[in-house]
């Protein structure tokens, strides 16, 4: 879905998904097992990436049917063979030159089984890297590699969420908690990543003010949509939703209405694809942030970016529509 009158998304979505074909394209001709499937995160599962975005993504098996020609495991640990690592490090390359982050979370290394996704939810061994996977998977991911385990383990994951005690007239709690958990936990995380880990904290501050706060929001929407609907088409509808990146999905519910939160997020990728403003926002620190004029700027705009989805919500969804109760109690 292109959306009108908003040059920077129209070509990010051209863009990023011109990409993302061509990388499928190239992986199916390279690789050849129906046993694991890979994801894509970030800007580029999102529709939003520019020649300044890296590529995020990683590697879903399962333990029943282990690819052996592609991955060896030993003591619990699953690490990739180069007859996988190679023609995917040559694919990438050509097509994303920007090297990842280095957490740990995503590239070739990245390697996780559906098992673990899909048990201990919410529990003592629900990790911060596993749960980050997870959500990512669910609300932004998009298929690199294996259309139809990707699928059928996306179906798993929220046949975990809807589970058969949902009556017609709840909302996805579960899910709606672990949506709400996640974007704590990427605050959290921002603190801990530029305070105890000497990150940069410019640009992190202004995606947590942007990125991160859409792709919640476009959380907050797969629930409010599936209310009111029985078990399974609460499962069908949140999977098709899900097809769907954010701002697709907040087009799609909220239509014109979604104009000016949509006119402030063009801005802030119009500014973030460009290299110099980058180098700017990598000097911004929180004693200095306010002598720094796009991020002041950027930051400013923001609150009215906030304001904005928060007004949508209730345009959207009446007073008595259980999202609101939800999201307070």
């Amino acid at each position: 879905m292109i959306i009108n009158n908003l040059e920077t998304i129209d070509n990010a979505n051209k863009y990023s998904k011109d990409i993302v074909q061509s990388l499928k394209k190239q992986i199916r001709n390279s690789i050849d097992s129906e046993d694991f499937c890979i994801v894509a995160t970030g800007s580029f599962s999102r529709a939003e990436a520019s020649t300044e975005s890296d590529l995020d993504y990683f590697v879903i098996i399962d333990d029943n049917y282990f690819p052996k020609n592609y991955f060896i495991q030993s003591d619990k640990d699953i690490k990739p063979l180069e007859s996988f690592t190679k023609p995917l490090n040559e694919i990438i390359k050509s097509l994303v030159p920007k090297d990842p982050g280095d957490t740990g979370t995503f590239g070739l290394e990245a390697i996780v089984s559906i098992q673990e996704l899909t048990t201990n939810l919410g529990g003592t061994k629900d990790s911060n890297t596993k749960f980050t996977r997870r959500m990512l998977f669910l609300l932004e991911g998009t298929c690199l590699y294996n259309e139809k385990l990707f699928e059928t383990f996306r179906r798993n994951l929220i046949e975990q969420y809807i589970k058969k005690s949902v009556s017609d007239h709840q909302i996805s709690r579960f899910f709606l908690n672990d949506i709400i958990r996640f974007y704590r936990t990427m605050a959290t995380d921002f603190e801990y990543k530029v305070t105890e880990n000497q990150k940069d904290w410019g640009v992190r501050n202004i995606k947590l003010a942007y990125s991160r706060k859409l792709l919640y929001f476009g959380g907050l929407i797969v629930i409010a949509e599936t209310a009111h609907k029985t078990r399974e088409q609460k499962i069908s509808e949140t999977l098709e939703f899900l097809k769907m990146t954010p701002i697709e999905r907040i087009q799609y519910c909220m239509g014109t209405k979604s104009d000016k939160a949509l006119y402030l997020y063009n801005n802030f990728l119009t500014e973030i694809s460009k290299e110099r403003v980058r180098q700017e926002l990598d000097k911004a620190t929180p004693d200095n942030s306010k002598e720094i004029e796009i991020f002041r700027n950027l930051k400013n705009e923001s609150k009215h970016f906030s304001w904005s989805l928060s007004l949508l919500l209730k345009q959207t969804y009446d007073e008595r529509h259980p999202i609101h109760h939800a999201l307070v109690f």
